[in-house]
């Protein structure tokens, strides 16, 4: 690792200071060792993954890189194992190793230890160092009220008290007998619970006074993580910068001891660096505490340096040969009755949902084809299987843009669902239907079928469904621009997230939320915070898929900043991540953005080439509805290089491709490409009749904010073609479209030109009406451009209705409005017309003073047709004025 200075080994005592305050983190790792031999937890989540999932299935999902321990005991608990009796095994356990009796002896030293250890290998390890007349002395915390009460460790060793602070719980306190189930935080649910957002990580509230309170200027010593199995640790140690210094034993493998010191750097973490080095260094970038990294074996590490530095004694030599006639317990036979007896059907479910949740969705296909051949069967609980696989189809049929195969998936799932009475499936059906509608465009039945799913949801008490419905109807919406109330359904969705400890949920809803700030709001960097907060959770969690996705929003942040180098670096990565795992839904997104990306660098060339390679993708995954939308792209590109014929093509052909496919959102979105390119072209008839069209297609899906858009387009048309009735007719119906979608800023610009259309149709009454309405509306805005250009406007129409005095009154307010502005045209403008009022008026004097004062501005700015203009008023005003005196 470039970011690392080796050290000589033999300055190990310059590092482990004996005089330093002193605590150990100690995870699964330290277990593993004879004579204690617990499984590793990728042995854990083989063996149990070997009971709950078809045997052919196996080596795929292990060999997944998202596929992890707390994954996989998270399916267990909610599918087979809900008390996690599994973890008993542990209490069969009583043999500790050399490790767990070196920090039991640092413990009874009064070096605390920390685990996040499930097993009582460091209770056994005490009570085997301790007299038995001490034993009810050793106090592992575990309860929140343990933490609550006893903050402080140099309290309970004043009282001779041995604590061990069991931060990840444990089902059953040893030495007392307790059971404490519900302390423990072994799946990602329990680790997600009841966390604020940018709290994902971070330790309860109720422990972090006394973690906080062990690790104040002391030297952490870490060892029995691998980084893989640290979900939280990483994120908790950089958040504790009061520490002196963190050393971290990372197991290897060879009999050589390396020490090496890691440094801050600003180099970019990547792929092949280890996942200990990943942590180490996020660590130090935001510390600026000591980090050493000791890559060492643990066991001997602790026998040959630690146990003689820290206990100046030898170590004890553990019989293991004697231990190993005792023919420990295997893990693997020990757990088969737990698990015994399930069937082919479930186990093909758990398969399904593991790779569901890892984005596997070639392999979702193949498992619930499968399964349904395994569903032949009428009685209830087959159907509710091949309801279960139908629904699985109809997601992944989704996903490839196949909505009438997705259609008919899960209409059968429902008419199961409703069949055998099973609320929860005819839910999760109605849920599918309305994201089928949602992304065709209808609108209306989207939310229709949403909220009949959120219905049942509720009443069911589902709490993880419940949130993504909110969250659907959040997205609902967002289209729909009424921002607000999308914004507060994905912060709905983000409760429940906290009540359930949904962290993919909250991932995806913190996208969302950044997502909207980003692009619905503009606030740019407000997006970010939340994008890197679900980078977070998702690397947390391994799902690259994720991680690629959320790359690409923050690319697409970057490029809307303008930091174009930036862009491409997390495009780049979450294209490597893609390519990696040949996820050609991630690639086909990525190739989009990228060229986007080159058509802000205006590399329009480069841009044609990701589009085309999108297309590719669409092809190969028979996705139509994605295919119009690159057409549409590539129709826009040929626009940039002003190709209008070639443009016209694209956009016919994606209509005529979204056409095959009944997507009337993309069918809508074609037509506005279409009308937008004849209208430029002039083919102001043509592009009339396809604004009338794409109008039709927005009511029908009751999108409101498409419909006011292209209303308001086609009244500008009609205003421009000098056909005034039918241009004021349509205003008004944009007008009224804005005002229901409280959209003000957008009103204002459809009132400002309904009152332009009247004033060129010489109806000046109407015309100020509709400027008086827009500067009211302007001014609860406090838009002060705005406010100047319609004053100037209503002085303007004041002037040609004769009104001179109330046009002065106007001209004067406005004149301060522009001062304010540093508007200088604007200054001229207004002098030029007081002049022109008070000439009306006949009133010379003030005339002149206006004109002199617009013509010394002019010759300022240079202006020279408002020089000549001026000249020429104050020749005429000056020859009045001699007039007067005669």
């Amino acid at each position: 690792m470039k970011n690392a200075k080796i050290l000589d080994p033999i300055l190990l005592d310059e590092i482990l200071n004996k005089e330093d305050k002193i605590v150990y983190l100690a995870g699964a790792g330290i277990s593993m060792d004879a004579p204690s031999s617990v499984p590793s937890a990728n042995d854990f989540s083989r063996i149990l993954l070997g009971h709950s999932v078809p045997e052919e299935e196996l080596e795929t999902l292990l060999s997944l890189p998202g596929i992890r321990y707390e994954m996989v005991i998270e399916r267990m608990r909610r599918n087979f194992d809900k008390k996690l009796e599994f973890l008993n095994y542990l209490e069969l356990k009583t043999l500790p190793n050399i490790i767990h009796l070196f920090l039991a002896w640092e413990i009874i030293y009064g070096h605390p230890v920390i685990t996040t250890n499930f097993d009582f290998l460091l209770e056994h390890a005490l009570k085997q160092n301790l007299p038995e007349s001490k034993h009810k002395k050793i106090f592992p915390l575990i309860t929140k009220e343990d933490y609550l009460e006893n903050r402080k460790c140099e309290e309970l060793y004043e009282k001779g008290i041995f604590p061990l602070y069991k931060i990840h719980g444990s089902k059953m306190n040893l030495i007392t007998g307790e059971k404490t189930l519900s302390s423990l935080i072994t799946t990602l649910s329990s680790l997600g619970k009841d966390k604020e957002e940018g709290e994902t990580f971070a330790i309860e509230p109720f422990k972090r006074e006394t973690v906080n309170d062990l690790l104040d200027n002391a030297t952490l010593i870490v060892m029995g993580y691998s980084g893989n199995d640290a979900f939280d640790i990483g994120p908790l140690l950089q958040n504790f910068p009061s520490l002196k210094q963190l050393i971290w034993i990372d197991h290897a493998f060879d009999k050589n001891t390396h020490v090496q010191e890691i440094l801050p750097s600003n180099e970019r973490r990547n792929e092949e660096m280890s996942t200990c080095d990943k942590i180490l260094l996020n660590i130090k970038s935001t510390n600026n505490f000591p980090v050493y990294c000791i890559k060492a074996n643990t066991a001997e590490f602790v026998s040959n340096v630690l146990w003689p530095h820290f206990l100046k004694t030898s170590p004890p030599k553990i019989n293991l040969e004697t231990i190993q006639k005792s023919k420990p317990i295997d893990f693997e036979k020990w757990v088969e009755p737990i698990f015994s007896g399930i069937e082919e059907r479930k186990k093909t479910l758990i398969a399904i949902k593991l790779y569901y949740e890892l984005g596997k969705y070639e392999k979702v296909l193949e498992c619930a084809q499968k399964g349904l051949k395994l569903t032949e069967k009428t009685d209830n609980e087959s159907l509710k299987y091949r309801a279960d696989y139908l629904n699985y189809l109809g997601l992944i049929n989704m996903q490839k843009g196949n909505y009438n195969d997705a259609l008919v998936f899960i209409d059968e799932c429902i008419k199961i669902g409703k069949k055998i009475g099973n609320e929860l499936l005819v839910g999760m059906g109605l849920n599918n239907l309305g994201y089928i509608y949602h992304y065709n465009g209808d609108l209306r039945k989207a939310i229709k079928f949403y909220e009949e799913a959120n219905e049942i949801f509720q009443d069911l008490k589902k709490l993880r469904n419940y949130a993504t419905t909110v969250t659907n109807i959040g997205g609902i919406y967002e289209e729909l621009g009424e921002i607000d109330k999308a914004l507060d359904h994905y912060e709905a969705g983000l409760v429940l997230d906290k009540k359930t400890g949904n962290l993919a949920g909250k991932a995806i809803r913190l996208t969302h939320v950044g997502a909207l700030y980003h692009l619905k709001l503009g606030e740019i960097d407000k997006g970010f915070t939340y994008f890197q907060e679900a980078l977070k959770i998702v690397e947390e969690l391994g799902n690259l898929s994720a991680k690629s996705s959320i790359l690409n929003n923050i690319g697409i942040v970057y490029k809307d900043k303008k930091m174009y180098s930036q862009a491409h670096e997390s495009y780049n990565e979450a294209l490597n991540i893609a390519l990696k795992f040949e996820d050609l839904e991630n690639m086909k997104i990525i190739y989009t953005n990228l060229g986007d990306l080159c058509e802000a660098e205006d590399k329009i060339d480069e841009a044609f080439r990701w589009i085309e390679k999108a297309l590719k993708i669409d092809d190969k995954l028979e996705d139509k509805i994605s295919r119009s939308e690159h057409e549409i792209q590539l129709g826009k590109l040929y626009l940039k290089k002003n190709d209008f014929e070639s443009a016209l093509v694209n956009f016919q052909t994606a209509y005529n491709t979204a056409e095959n496919v009944n997507s009337k959102k993309f069918m809508q979105n074609s037509l506005y490409h279409l009308a937008e390119t004849n209208y430029d072209l002039g083919n102001f008839e043509e592009a009339i009749s396809i604004y009338k069209k794409a109008i039709r297609f927005a009511q029908e899906s009751n999108d409101l904010v498409s419909e006011a858009n292209y209303t308001y387009n086609l009244g500008f048309i009609h205003s421009e073609l000098e056909k005034y009735e039918l241009a004021i007719e349509t205003f008004k119906s944009a007008l009224n479209l804005e005002m229901r979608l409280e959209r003000k800023e957008e009103e204002l610009i459809v009132l400002r030109d309904l009152a332009d259309t009247y004033r060129n149709s010489n109806d000046l009454n109407s015309a100020l009406e509709y400027y008086e309405k827009a500067l009211k509306l302007a001014m609860e805005l406090d838009n002060k451009e705005e406010i100047a250009a319609l004053s100037l406007e209503i002085g303007l129409n004041l002037m040609e209705q004769s009104d001179f005095n109330d046009a002065i009154s106007i001209f004067g307010d406005l004149l301060t409005i522009y001062r304010e502005l540093n508007d200088f045209e604007g200054q001229l403008n207004v002098l030029g017309s007081l002049g022109a009022c008070a000439v009306s008026l006949q009133d010379y004097v003030n005339g002149k003073i206006f004109c002199e004062k617009a013509l010394s501005l002019a010759k300022e700015l240079n202006n020279q047709d408002w020089i000549q203009i001026q000249q020429d008023n104050l020749e005429f005003i000056n020859r009045k004025l001699e007039e007067e005196l005669q």
